[in-house]
């Protein structure tokens, strides 16, 4: 029974008189007038007319391959972490074991919960929750991850991004514009970010195969550039610098800004 005084209660004490009782299989239905006569009236000259309008004389136009490669430019959203997709995984990573790949997904949601506590309360926090989520690690697996995370979070370039004032999963979107004057519109989510007196920092977490710190690949160099473009465009008076974190060795790359400016320029002239 509902509550007395619940809405539930008053609604169905407004309701259930015989005047408002139908059936369906033996259970009872209660509702306001018939159901069946709720459709709205509509004039007989109010009917559709069975003959479709003209089309538009812009329908049988002709237009060029450039003309249609430009619209669907102008219309389409981009997404940045998309857009070196057709990069395909090297043996070594079509190769992974699960124990790596457990790792990057552990780490990764550590990065992003623990900066909710206080820096006392992360350890244990970390603890708990690699314990539940990681039971196939060995115990000393188990403290390099948390270690290495908490490294991460400690790092003097990292403690603002990492503290109160950081924002995880912050949205970012806007347009670029091609050397032809088009433009490409882009929609995006930053893992980590954070404005500072001096800087903007945006950091994306990877949690694939770990690369030499001079061998980035493309297609995440290409995202970090469009973010970097995006931002700079709304605030053009800081820096804006971005890194990679590779959540299965708790490694950061701050990536150069020659590299993005030029992997921008050449998708930007391709595209």
């Amino acid at each position: 029974d509902a509550p007395a005084g619940s809405w539930y209660q008053m609604i169905a004490d407004c309701l259930q008189h015989d005047d408002n009782k139908t059936t369906d299989m033996d259970r009872p239905i209660w509702s306001l007038g018939d159901e069946s006569a709720a459709m709205p009236e509509r004039k007989a000259d109010e009917r559709p007319s069975s003959q479709p309008d003209a089309a538009p004389a812009w329908v049988s136009q002709n237009i060029s391959q450039q003309e249609a490669s430009d619209i669907v430019l102008a219309e389409k959203i981009f997404a940045p972490s998309a857009m070196g997709a057709s990069r395909k995984s090297v043996p070594s990573e079509r190769q992974d074991g699960d124990q790596a790949k457990l790792i990057g997904q552990i780490s990764h949601s550590l990065f992003e919960h623990l900066p909710r506590l206080p820096d006392d309360q992360r350890r244990p926090a970390a603890q708990n929750y690699v314990a539940r989520h990681g039971r196939e690690l060995s115990q000393a697996v188990q403290g390099q991850v948390i270690d290495d995370v908490l490294a991460v979070m400690s790092d003097p370039k990292m403690v603002d991004l990492f503290g109160p004032n950081g924002r995880a999963e912050a949205p970012i979107g806007g347009f670029l514009q091609r050397p032809d004057g088009t433009k490409m519109q882009f929609l995006g989510q930053i893992d980590r970010y954070i404005e500072t007196d001096e800087a903007i920092y945006l950091v994306d977490f990877k949690t694939g195969q770990l690369p030499e710190s001079d061998q980035i690949p493309q297609d995440y160099l290409l995202q970090m550039a469009i973010y970097q473009a995006l931002m700079q465009a709304v605030r053009q008076a800081k820096p804006v610098q971005c890194g990679l974190i590779w959540t299965r060795a708790g490694r950061i790359d701050w990536l150069d800004d020659t590299e993005l400016s030029k992997a921008l320029a050449n998708m930007l002239s391709s595209a």
